[in-house]
């Protein structure tokens, strides 16, 4: 019968608790001496193509054509398409205000500048 019942405790029989730890780390270092240096190196291309094989990614392959007018009311439509006219224009002169304030900014920094005060401004 062993006294160690916690080894922080009091101390006691704290010595076999760390002999075995000690030979806890020898077995380690065994087991990792025992490792095959020499792995199989592949080709980006190959393993690019193994994850998508395996991740359950199916593309997205849609066909149906939706009908707004089958949700909502011809007034809504019509009050959608208007909001969605004004968003798209204040979008874009959005991206011509960075555009030309910042002559050298990318068409893609300003769409993202927009963006940005979009959800800053609208969305926060």
């Amino acid at each position: 019968m062993s006294s160690n019942i916690n080894p922080v405790n009091f101390g006691i029989n704290t010595n076999s608790y760390y002999r075995q730890e000690e030979k806890e780390d020898l077995n380690q270092n065994t087991r990792n001496e025992q490792l095959p240096e020499a792995r199989q190196q592949y080709e980006e291309k190959d393993v690019f193509n193994y994850l998508t094989a395996t991740s359950g990614y199916i593309p997205v392959q849609s066909t149906k054509t939706i009908r707004v007018s089958e949700y909502v009311t011809p007034e809504s439509e019509l009050r959608i398409e208007d909001s969605m006219k004004q968003f798209q224009a204040q979008y874009e002169d959005t991206i011509a205000q960075y555009q030309n304030e910042f002559p050298g900014m990318s068409y893609e920094s300003a769409q993202y500048a927009a963006l940005s005060d979009i959800n800053r401004n609208y969305l926060a």
